[in-house]
């Protein structure tokens, strides 16, 4: 890989992550006060197409900039506590998180961390691979929905599936779960063992998966944008630092079965059980390692926003 092109990389990065987490908690004013009031925002609908690329004296490949925040609403602390996601909210299908299906799930700056973690993983498969391999990902991730049926194929990158939990008496409990989708686990496995793959593009790979692109739960929660910003700052630094880091190729060996992330214990909202009903899909079973949902107050997240209106399917 081309050092340049690698750091410049690690520059947009970190810089994607600055610009979201000033939208996250921007200083404002409250009722007409002088005093400094935080307030909580949200994009709504990271995604590619609404990352622009703009000349720059400071760079000579340009800068990326997050942009349409037509769907970005701002609101107060007193107020970013009480909004359900059944109120319809901005959403791109392919980038939308899985909370969308989640009854009791609320509307919530980490959405915004499952998203710009999509495009991330993104950006890394093209810096590996270019367009094509770009493409490829596309492919690789299209499999039949888990809730529109046999006759639809979705690219999203979760799953909801029939979770199954053995009991004492050899039966099992079933209940519905999300989880991150398997395809999208084996790609991941596969940029690992990348034969360009660079400890930097390790570094940031993990952040996605460990702290990103995962279905919260009573034990993981996604990272806050500050937290993502810190790390891709210190990944920055590294970059700068080590010529070695950015571009040694030091490919992980592919696991002998790739490993499924835990599937979350849901329950459908009403959109997406009225989806079920339409169209009679066969959700895959999961027996593997399953996790409680969140305890927060609502069930999911606890920093909660506006919402705008868009029609989730």
């Amino acid at each position: 890989m081309n050092i340049d092109l690698v750091r410049w990389v690690a520059r947009q990065t970190a810089g994607m992550a600055a610009g979201l987490a000033r939208i996250h908690e921007y200083p404002g004013k409250v009722d007409g006060n002088m005093e400094n009031a935080v307030k909580y925002g949200r994009h709504g609908d990271i995604k590619p197409e609404n990352i622009l690329w703009f000349r720059s004296s400071e760079e000579d490949l340009g800068r990326l900039v997050i942009s349409d925040f037509g769907l970005g609403v701002f609101n107060s602390k007193r107020s970013r506590s009480n909004i359900p996601n059944d109120s319809g909210i901005g959403r791109t299908p392919t980038y939308r998180p899985p909370e969308c299906d989640i009854e009791g799930a609320m509307i919530s700056r980490s959405w915004d961390i499952w998203t710009l973690g999509c495009v991330y993983v993104e950006f890394v498969t093209w810096l590996l691979g270019g367009w094509e391999l770009s493409e490829h990902f596309a492919e690789w991730r299209m499999t039949t929905s888990s809730i529109c049926g046999q006759d639809f194929k979705s690219d999203i990158y979760f799953d909801i599936v029939e979770v199954r939990v053995p009991k004492d008496d050899d039966t099992s409990s079933r209940s519905m779960g999300a989880m991150v989708k398997p395809a999208v686990t084996r790609w991941f496995d596969g940029l690992h063992n990348d034969r360009g793959c660079s400890q930097y593009t390790h570094d940031i790979l993990r952040l996605v998966q460990d702290k990103m692109l995962i279905v919260e739960s009573a034990v993981r929660k996604r990272a806050t944008c500050k937290e993502v910003y810190e790390e891709l700052r210190r990944i920055q630094r590294r970059c700068v630092e080590s010529k070695g880091y950015c571009v040694k190729p030091v490919p992980f060996p592919l696991p002998a079965a790739s490993g499924e992330t835990p599937a979350v214990k849901i329950r459908l909202n009403d959109n997406a059980l009225d989806t079920i009903k339409r169209n009679h899909p066969r959700l895959r079973t999961h027996q593997g390692r399953t996790e409680e949902p969140p305890k927060a107050r609502g069930g999911y997240g606890d920093k909660l926003l506006a919402p705008t209106k868009v029609a989730l399917y």
